[in-house]
């Protein structure tokens, strides 16, 4: 296998998963990152500009980062044409701002997604379900660092409270400022594979990065005295390759995470295992689990076997993402 082989794989590249037929003339590269019309791409021969075709233009769709794609080179020159997107084995989105019930691709062919949320003032269990759903929607697999223990108290009751609404999904508590807490999350990497990091500004991803990375590539920001919050040191997604195998992929902050409609209840259940489970009992088939007779989720609420925090989350995300229908018996 060529050197320039070998880079292309170890980016990721499968030609038996993104690929249904042969090349002609053009050649597969993956998106590093995106600036406006322009991204950074990698090829065989390293890295090149990429600029979309009139008929990639056309046709509406638009380059995330870590998306696979086949380009023409031009001789001569660094340029690249895009002039396909191959199929997205993962994709993450949230909802268009300012456009109601539209999503916005935000990076796609992730295989791990850390969710890192900050022990200080962004501390946010609600916000967690949230990320949890963009992260069960998107295809990949998921995790949750809760960072900055060293500027927690007590972090113990806290990393129990996450536990239990993560479930089986794997809970790790770390101060990012600590090398060896953040090895840690050597666990999780794999050649070839990509991990996201998904959260808030200030929660502490670049740091993280900077540390896997042994440099820095990212800037770091002290948090605002105001409210304690971050900066958006992140200003863009960029893959980074790490000495060990596989790649790093930052994300601006998300603070407040938008939902959009389409998505599928049962994803949403999925976040709400305590929900789905006392629902199997519920009278009526579609049942909204609001006022009809018979709500076996009603009852466990009053029973305090759901908590009726939890529950109004639920009712927030099913709000943000989906159409309520009239709910008929069951068969």
């Amino acid at each position: 296998m060529s050197q320039s082989k070998s880079l292309l794989t170890s980016y990721g590249w499968e030609p038996e998963l993104f690929l249904s037929e042969p090349l002609v003339d053009l050649i597969p590269a993956r998106v590093i990152s995106v600036y406006g019309e322009y991204s950074k791409i990698l090829t065989d021969s390293g890295e090149r500009r990429g600029i979309p075709s009139g008929i990639l233009l056309s046709s509406g769709n638009t380059l995330v980062t870590g998306d696979w794609i086949l380009v023409r080179e031009i001789e001569g020159d660094d340029l690249c044409i895009v002039e396909r997107i191959l199929p997205r084995k993962t994709l993450l989105k949230r909802s268009s701002p300012g456009k109601r019930n539209q999503s916005q691709a935000i990076a796609s062919n992730i295989d791990l997604l850390l969710v890192i949320m900050g022990l200080d003032n962004d501390y946010s269990p609600r916000r967690i379900e949230r990320y949890l759903f963009l992260a069960k929607i998107s295809g990949a697999e998921v995790a949750i660092v809760l960072n900055k223990r060293d500027l927690c108290e007590d972090p113990e009751p806290k990393f129990a409270e996450i536990k239990k609404i993560a479930g089986e999904i794997p809970v790790i508590l770390i101060s990012a400022l600590d090398p060896l807490q953040t090895e840690s999350l050597m666990e999780f990497v794999r050649p070839g594979k990509t991990i996201a990091f998904l959260g808030s500004s200030g929660a502490g991803k670049s740091t993280i990065i900077n540390s896997l990375l042994g440099t820095v590539i990212q800037k770091t920001n002290t948090l605002k005295a105001s409210d304690g919050t971050g900066r958006h040191t992140t200003t863009h997604r960029e893959l980074f390759l790490l000495p060990q195998g596989g790649i790093l992929m930052d994300n601006p902050g998300i603070r407040e995470v938008g939902l959009f409609s389409g998505g599928d209840e049962n994803e949403i259940e999925l976040i709400f295992p305590e929900i789905a489970s006392a629902a199997l009992d519920c009278r009526f088939r579609d049942c909204t689990h609001r006022e009809e007779p018979g709500c076996a989720v009603q009852v466990a609420i009053k029973a305090r076997a759901i908590q009726e925090e939890r529950y109004a989350s639920y009712r927030k995300l099913l709000k943000d993402c989906l159409l309520y229908t009239s709910p008929s018996p069951r068969d």
